[in-house]
């Protein structure tokens, strides 16, 4: 089995620019809230009215022609009965997959049309799902919307949508364009009256065909932030009045600026903490979902800026245990979030790690700016259920062959 995550984002940050390892292109009618939520401190909120971002996510999930077999899955909630049907998942482009969102809260795969047609030029390849998602603004649904173009051979794909963990419907839509899926990308300007609540987004794929979602389970995947706790080295200046430790580090849900901050001068200076642990979060049973590219998974954010702007050379590097260190470029005057993907050292990343240390460094032979840094965090996408299609895909009339 090699299910392995593309893009991952559950609205921990509290941060509009950066979540996890995803980065709104366009934030248009996106916001980060506290409730509703299923995991973690906070969901990403969309107002479905038309003048939404077209694709709020890079590259949430994705979906092959041939390799690899892909999946998008999130938590998702409306915050009433939409007045119109709108694209719950799917991307802007012409003759792409996509989820409508009826009026009723279920969803069918439809086909887009093209040019200004993509919305109202759409087809429907399947009917209706059994399953509604709830309009309280409270209930979360587990969806998981995947495409398999492998199992059927050559000139077929299998997509097929869960809800809670059941199969809602599944077809063969033929040859599969390659494609990406976005969250709730608003297509024909359509104002469907209400907010889409997601969490836990994550887009993933398998890279054989031994992966098939009808053959093994696939994460149900969660996002957990880790806080510093507790100190592992105070060299880093205090900001005033601190003593340079971890609690000079904004440790609530939005970054403070300048109220507690660490500032750097231009010597070598490093700054650690240890983070919440496993137990801490009440995640100890739960696995890391790992990207596989050189062993990277969880993701570091932190809130950096430099004060004048003026100096000439900068060499800022974030630093976690049992990670390599990545060198970041210098920020504005003003903070901003930077986010880096932990590449581990040797082996792979598990549920023990959750609790690490990380931090910053600079190098004074690189360094001539002011550099503070007021909040940091580490995203973990993990998981401990799964789900896994109950049937297999259906063959196309072109291979039942009566003997």
């Amino acid at each position: 089995m090699s299910v392995l995550w593309v893009a991952f984002c559950g609205g921990e940050s509290q941060q509009t620019d950066k979540d996890g390892s995803v980065t709104p292109a366009a934030a248009a009618g996106w916001t980060v809230v506290t409730s509703p939520k299923v995991t973690g401190i906070g969901a990403w909120r969309c107002n479905a009215n038309g003048s939404h971002a077209t694709a709020p996510y890079v590259a949430v999930g994705y979906f092959a022609a041939s390799t690899p077999i892909g999946a998008w899955e999130a938590q998702a909630v409306l915050s009433g009965s939409p007045s119109n049907a709108f694209c719950l998942a799917g991307e802007n482009t012409d003759s792409a997959l996509a989820l409508e969102c009826g009026t009723d809260g279920k969803l069918r795969l439809v086909r887009l049309g093209t040019g200004a047609a993509r919305w109202t030029g759409r087809t429907a390849l399947t009917g209706w799902s059994a399953t509604a998602l709830a309009t309280d603004d409270s209930t979360f649904k587990h969806l998981f919307f995947s495409s398999d173009p492998l199992t059927l051979g050559a000139t077929h794909s299998w997509v097929a949508l869960l809800i809670d963990g059941v199969e809602q419907w599944t077809v063969d839509v033929g040859s599969l364009t390659a494609q990406y899926v976005y969250c709730v990308p608003n297509i024909g300007s359509v104002n469907s009256g209400v907010s889409v609540t997601l969490d836990d987004i994550f887009g993933m794929i398998g890279t054989d065909a031994g992966d098939a979602p009808h053959l093994v389970p696939w994460p149900v995947g969660e996002v957990y932030n880790s806080y510093p706790k507790s100190n592992l080295s105070q060299s880093w200046t205090a900001s005033g009045g601190g003593a340079g430790s971890f609690s000079e580090w904004d440790e609530t849900s939005a970054h403070d600026s300048d109220t507690t901050y660490n500032k750097a001068t231009t010597t070598n200076k490093f700054q650690t903490s240890y983070g919440q642990t496993a137990a801490d979060l009440g995640i100890s049973g739960h696995t890391v979902i790992l990207n596989g590219v050189a062993g990277y998974a969880p993701a570091l954010l932190f809130w950096h800026r430099i004060v004048s702007g003026v100096g000439t050379k900068f060499n800022g590097w974030t630093t976690c245990q049992n990670a390599t260190d990545v060198q970041v470029s210098q920020p504005p005057t003003s903070y901003t979030a930077t986010g880096v993907l932990l590449e581990r050292t040797s082996g792979s990343w598990s549920i023990s790690d959750v609790g690490s240390w990380y931090g910053l460094k600079t190098e004074a032979s690189a360094h001539d700016n002011e550099w503070r840094c007021t909040k940091e965090q580490v995203h973990w996408p993990v998981y401990i259920d799964t789900v896994q299609a109950a049937t297999t895909p259906r063959l196309p009339i072109s291979q039942v062959y009566v003997i």
